[in-house]
């Protein structure tokens, strides 16, 4: 489920290896309360080295650690998020092992987004090209309407949103994104993080910092 404060406004998603730790800290104290582990081709143990690590590093309570595509491995390390693609467990079944987690799913149209009712949160994109993902195709504003229609919970907008893209995402509704390289393979992580949620739209006057 959605933290009480509200689904953080970024997820900051990291592969969990030992140069990304001391920039989530870093991160951290600026406001970030939201951290997704996405590392594909890294053996399970290693990857569940990697959960543990980061889970311990995210412990307070105002921050949501997440766990890309693995509902058992997020449910072994404890995280209290879980990412889901198309191909990945269904909904239903990752809430039997994730009964309190709060659960996102990808979706790249209407009729997906429809589909995911269950879900917390539904992710979407690309919004612009992005070398993070290599097989990402740039969601036109068409289908971005239509999940934006079809969903009613939040929509978080992902693939090549940088601090120099970002002002285009408030006057297309977009209140939540997920970068990955923009934040973690900048020269400053810390004032690329600052400037994309410069440029999202404001959250709440009640809502708490980094939300």
């Amino acid at each position: 489920m959605i933290p009480a404060a509200g689904l953080p406004r970024i997820c900051l998603i990291t592969d969990g290896a030992e140069r990304d730790l001391a920039v989530i800290i870093g991160l951290v104290a600026a406001g970030a309360r939201w951290f997704q582990l996405r590392a594909k081709g890294v053996p399970d143990r290693e990857l569940f080295a990697r959960a543990v690590r980061l889970r311990e590093r995210l412990a307070r309570g105002d921050v949501l650690f997440s766990v890309n595509d693995r509902a058992d491995l997020a449910a072994a390390c404890g995280a209290a998020g879980l990412h889901l693609g198309q191909d990945d467990l269904p909904i239903e079944d990752a809430r039997r092992l994730l009964p309190k987690a709060c659960i996102g799913v990808s979706v790249h149209d209407g009729r997906e987004a429809g589909a995911a009712a269950g879900a917390d949160y539904v992710g979407t994109g690309a919004l612009f090209p992005t070398s993070t993902k290599g097989d990402a195709r740039v969601l036109n504003r068409k289908r971005l309407r239509e999940v934006q229609s079809a969903y009613a919970g939040p929509v978080v907008a992902i693939g090549g949103i940088t601090p120099a893209n970002a002002a285009q995402l408030a006057p297309l509704g977009i209140r939540h994104v997920a970068v990955a390289s923009a934040v973690f393979a900048a020269p400053d992580p810390l004032a690329a993080y600052c400037s994309i949620a410069a440029q999202l739209i404001p959250p709440p006057a009640d809502a708490t910092e980094g939300d």
